[in-house]
């Protein structure tokens, strides 16, 4: 199955339904403080905490996961605290 890439700045949703989450690629942008991503399950951060991810100033990460996913059934909304661009990439 084809990846599809989701670019995002802001807080927001990458998809509704049913969806694999397969990896994601950010940066922090400031250089000068810390950032976070929530990936919550469902189409606003009210929904469950799945995985997070912490950068340092100027950090950046790129994470596949090598033909393993997350299955999210409700939508998967992606919340971002910080200064950061990048991609959250699904099946």
């Amino acid at each position: 199955m084809a990846l599809h890439s989701t670019p995002l700045e802001t807080s927001g949703i990458v998809v509704e339904g049913t969806a694999s989450l397969a990896g994601h690629a950010w940066a922090e942008e400031s250089g000068t403080s810390t950032a976070s991503i929530k990936y919550h399950e469902g189409e606003d951060r009210n929904g469950p905490v799945i995985m997070m991810v912490n950068l340092a100033a100027n950090e950046s990460v790129t994470d596949f996961f090598d033909g393993k996913t997350i299955q999210v059934h409700t939508g998967l909304y992606v919340e971002i605290t910080g200064n950061v661009c990048g991609s959250v990439f699904t099946e």
